[in-house]
């Protein structure tokens, strides 16, 4: 818990290095480079200037990363609390040297009310602290992991709604003292707060499910997925990351109606996030008709399941007779089957063979018809050839 003396004197801006140097003091730290960053001075200023309207505890630093510094340099500097890949940055770093909360790609405006956010996050610090403290005083068992996992949640959901997996690694180092209180007091993780956050997302899970589609384990995939999705602790994100998941073991076995169920719920769980986005677009991929813009097929034009491409013509079938239609590989392998010829909205012929080589026979001329076919690729190597229509 932060304890906040009843007379403070305006904060000074030092050295990182020596900030951390002071045994349990929290530090509010500006990471910038002097020597290449742009807007290094304005930010600098803001940062100073902000410092002096402050009246609480916590140190006030600088962390300069100098462009060319050498690792022993870099190591001098001090030991961030977390990764930065954002510069200039801001980090509230506790006096346990833990992160508490940190702002990357900041601009001189934001830090000119970085004073005012700083006091926030001495009252989200303030909260969490209480509601561990709270917590730890339970007795040992389910209830404790619980109320130890609502208490992270406060101080990190917010965050990583917000900024999605990415973030959490941020503050996996941060928070495992208290994911590790988490699991002695819910060994099997019932509640899902050990693995909510310290959660790789598709790293080892993901190896678990392709194994086992290797081995065509595909109901163990199924259970797995659904005892992970029955605790209520993940958040949406992730809960979208189990659903992808189950996405890629159904299309592994082959069951499209499966795999586009666990699209729908992936979307479901989330529909303006960028994961739902992207299971529209596979929903998309695999469902959408294929059109071919000329007389052959490429490998981007192959599906996993069967699916329509269609092909306008032109004076390729303008007399009535019979046509063979072949579709001739150059490489790999495509299967093709349910061939139509469509005039006007009309088939006006069909062969609803699978095969390369369809035939059909019109009554009438055909110009500018529409050439529609299911194909199937083959997975790894899908196939690509040419068109050939010619009259019998």
């Amino acid at each position: 818990m932060i304890m906040f003396a009843s007379l403070m004197l305006a904060a000074s801006v030092i050295n990182y290095s020596e900030a951390i140097a002071k045994k349990d003091t929290d530090t509010f730290v500006l990471l910038t480079g002097s020597d290449w960053m742009r807007g290094h001075a304005a930010c600098v200023k803001a940062f100073t200037e902000a410092a002096e309207t402050y009246d609480g505890p916590a140190s006030w630093a600088i962390y300069d990363r100098k462009d060319g510094m050498s690792n022993d340099e870099v190591k001098a500097l001090g030991q961030l609390p977390c990764d930065v890949y954002g510069y200039p940055a801001v980090i509230y770093r506790d006096g346990n040297g833990k992160v508490v909360m940190q702002l990357e790609n900041v601009t001189s405006k934001m830090l000119a009310n970085i004073a005012k956010t700083m006091k926030r996050w001495e009252g989200i610090r303030q909260r969490r602290d209480e509601a561990l403290a709270k917590a730890r005083a339970l007795p040992d068992g389910i209830a404790k992991a619980e109320a130890l996992g609502k208490a992270v949640a406060e101080w990190l959901d917010p965050i990583l709604s917000k900024y999605s997996r990415r973030a959490i690694t941020k503050y996996q180092e941060a928070v495992r003292p208290v994911v590790n209180e988490i699991r002695k007091n819910d060994p099997q993780d019932t509640l899902g707060y050990a693995h909510k956050y310290d959660f790789w997302y598709f790293g080892p899970m993901k190896n678990t499910i392709l194994e086992n589609c290797k081995k065509k384990l595909f109901t163990s995939n199924e259970v797995y997925i659904a005892t992970m999705l029955a605790k209520k602790a993940y958040l949406p994100e992730q809960r979208q990351a189990f659903r992808i998941m189950a996405f890629r073991s159904a299309d592994w076995e082959g069951d499209k109606a499966k795999a586009m169920a666990a699209l729908d719920a992936c979307i479901a769980e989330d529909p303006k996030s960028n994961l739902a986005n992207a299971a529209r677009n596979t929903k998309k991929y695999y469902n959408d008709p294929v059109k071919l813009t000329m007389m052959r097929w490429l490998p981007d034009d192959n599906r996993p399941y069967w699916a329509e491409s269609f092909l306008k013509l032109k004076d390729q079938l303008a007399k009535p007779g019979t046509y063979k239609i072949e579709f001739k590989h150059k490489a790999g392998r495509t299967n093709f089957r349910n061939l139509r010829i469509v005039l006007d909205g009309k088939e006006v012929a069909v062969d609803n063979r699978e095969t390369t080589e369809f035939k059909v026979t019109l009554d009438q001329s055909a110009a500018n018809a529409v050439l529609k076919v299911e194909a199937k690729g083959n997975g790894w190597f899908d196939g690509r050839g040419d068109i050939i229509i010619t009259p019998l």
